[in-house]
């Protein structure tokens, strides 16, 4: 049966470990870094990623981790993500983890039973060699995205041994809703493009700095909202190089002393984007669980393991009514080569050879022939 993770935030409630670490909360303390590395690969381009959802499959593998591999991603992350706020009015907001282990090495029980405690996670035994995985956890984060996340897994995966995913679904309805525009307007982006604007006039928690303006519009009865960081025109960078702390903004937010009457005005969008996390996430500091010579997952598997890769897709749509958003991000997790190194054996086909095509299973020869 599925577990998705429905806790009601009271207070701080940090995920146990089994190690000391710096109690910082994920999405918190590093989502800016996030950024800020996704932007470095292409600041011309709309993207949105997911902080949460990366966080939250990486806690998973450290997890199952030792040493260097677990301290680098602590480190990043703290010592985990923090539940999701359960509103019961008109947001929806559910995360799921599972983990998917490959039927002929089997993860260690002991960390399966903690993923499953600690995230709620799922652990399903798949057959990576069978070319029909891809389909099955595709298929699974389909459906705990709403249909949002579709097709991020592709075969061939016969040199995966486990995938660690993370599914987040987010929708929720504006307390108060927009007014759309009947006709596009120009938005000044990295490019002039056109947009159908929305507007409403109402007090919002308002911010102005010298860089920028940040507005806050609440979802439902305000346990979610969204913020609009505006930057001077011509200033985005430096804005970008004033916002150090995420958690300070949204805490001089809740001063209702800063609350202005704000004729507001965004463009409605939407936008899907995929990242490959690997370098992201290297360049955040985390470095050995992605060496195959040196990361130890040994928590996980009696089979030395490592990350081979690190995949997120996100999706976002945005309008007069509110917002819908979703994400996966999936890690893929490889079998570490313990042979020893040898000499290569030289094999140059540069002269008349037979070939020949089989069912590896039967033992069938469906071709054979020669270049002469």
């Amino acid at each position: 049966m599925n577990k998705l993770i429905y806790i009601a935030m009271a207070g701080t409630v940090l995920v146990s470990c089994n190690r000391h670490v710096t109690q910082k909360s994920s999405t918190g303390d590093y989502a800016l870094d996030f950024f800020k590395e996704v932007r470095a690969q292409g600041k011309d381009k709309g993207f949105v990623v997911s902080p949460y959802s990366l966080a939250s499959a990486m806690m998973l593998c450290a997890g199952g981790a030792e040493g260097n591999t677990a301290s680098e991603i602590y480190d990043v992350f703290g010592v985990g993500v923090l539940p999701l706020t359960q509103t019961g009015d008109s947001v929806i907001v559910k995360t799921a983890n599972s983990v998917w282990c490959n039927q002929d090495f089997p993860l260690k029980q002991s960390y399966l039973d903690w993923a499953s405690e600690q995230y709620g996670a799922e652990a399903r035994n798949v057959d990576f060699g069978s070319g029909h995985a891809a389909e099955l956890i595709n298929y699974w984060i389909e459906d705990h995205t709403n249909g949002l996340i579709k097709n991020v897994m592709s075969e061939p995966l016969r040199d995966v041994h486990a995938a660690l995913v993370n599914a987040l679904y987010f929708k929720g309805s504006w307390s108060d809703s927009f007014w759309p525009d009947r006709e596009a307007k120009p938005f000044y982006g990295s490019t002039e493009s056109e947009a159908f604007y929305m507007s409403r006039t109402a007090h919002f928690p308002y911010l102005k700095t010298d860089n920028y303006q940040a507005v806050r519009v609440d979802y439902g009865f305000g346990y979610y909202s969204f913020y609009v960081i505006l930057p001077e025109k011509g200033k985005f960078e430096k804005a970008l190089d004033s916002l150090t702390d995420l958690k300070a903004l949204q805490e001089a937010m809740k001063d209702e002393s800063k609350e202005k009457r704000v004729y507001l005005t965004i463009p409605k969008f939407e936008c899907e984007f995929s990242l490959p996390c690997i370098p992201v996430l290297q360049n955040l500091g985390i470095k050995t669980a992605f060496e195959a010579s040196k990361a130890d997952f040994s928590k996980m598997s009696e089979v030395p393991l490592y990350i081979s890769d690190v995949l997120q897709k996100a999706k976002i749509t945005v309008d007069e009514n509110g917002t819908e958003a979703a994400a996966t991000t999936i890690i893929k997790v490889g079998r570490t080569s313990v042979r020893p190194v040898e000499e290569p054996v030289r094999f140059l086909a540069d002269h008349s050879f037979i070939y020949m095509i089989c069912d590896n299973r039967t033992g069938q020869v469906l071709f054979i022939g020669q270049k002469v």
